[in-house]
């Protein structure tokens, strides 16, 4: 079946990549499968990530035939992986090692999506501007860089159901992530960045884009934000303010 569209695909887009998904895998219903279950044993695999693994291979391969790449979230990287894959590196915790362990160990290529600093969807108290704009990939302690691609900074829209949110939540992080992809760490400058953007607002303006103001993007996007602790102004934006899709910041900006 993921053959027969993964073919229809190919013919429709002509991209020379294809991202299979792979994260986030909820295994409960392969263990309580008898035939995973006599998958595994037949092929000597450990548990279901032993499968996971073994059915990437297939799909990689089956990609590559039709000219593919295969790109796929980090849960899927492991020593045994099609080294033609690229692996899209979005969590610290989970899949840290064996993410690592592809980069440094097993020369495979990255693209970096770090969860914790570039998605577009996160409240800005969750994940201010300058979190964004600091960040590199050296954080993540991969060695060898020569084997990141590049950045590239999510915005799930499940959350987002506004032009003006979504311009909120995407333009200046937009341009941190520009910036953050193209300059030397030590090249950056935070504070010149964002005089850089304000000076940007009456452009942004008059094509429509209204920029969040500098209280907003900075993280203190709702009443008692000022008096609150960093991570308790994260840990209540994200659970007050974006599971919710309560337009906390274009509300502060009325």
């Amino acid at each position: 079946m993921l053959y027969d569209i993964f073919d229809e695909l190919c013919e429709i887009f002509l991209a020379p990549y294809f991202h299979i998904g792979g994260d986030e895998v909820v295994p409960k219903m392969w263990d309580n499968c008898p035939e995973c279950q006599k998958l595994i044993k037949e092929h000597n695999l450990k548990d279901h990530v032993g499968l996971h693994r073994y059915f990437n291979n297939f799909l990689v391969a089956h990609l590559k035939k039709r000219g593919k790449r295969t790109i796929g979230w980090n849960e899927m990287l492991c020593p045994e992986l099609d080294k033609s894959a690229i692996g899209q590196f979005w969590t610290f915790e989970r899949g840290l090692p064996e993410a690592l362990d592809w980069v440094d160990n097993q020369n495979g290529e990255v693209i970096i999506s770090s969860g914790m600093y570039v998605y577009a969807d996160y409240p800005y108290s969750r994940l201010s501007l300058s979190a964004t704009y600091n960040f590199n990939a050296d954080y993540l302690g991969i060695e060898r860089m020569e084997n990141v691609l590049g950045y590239e900074f999510p915005l799930w829209t499940e959350y987002v159901r506004s032009d003006e949110k979504y311009a909120l939540q995407l333009y200046p992080r937009m341009l941190a992530m520009a910036e953050t992809g193209w300059t030397k760490p030590l090249l950056k400058n935070y504070e010149n960045f964002e005089n850089r953007l304000e000076n940007q607002r009456e452009y942004f303006e008059s094509i429509g884009i209204t920029l969040p103001p500098r209280k907003v993007y900075s993280g203190y996007t709702f009443d008692g934000a000022e008096d609150m602790t960093f991570a308790d102004r994260r840990m209540k934006a994200f659970w007050d303010y974006w599971y919710d899709d309560v337009d906390y910041e274009l509300n502060k900006m009325k």
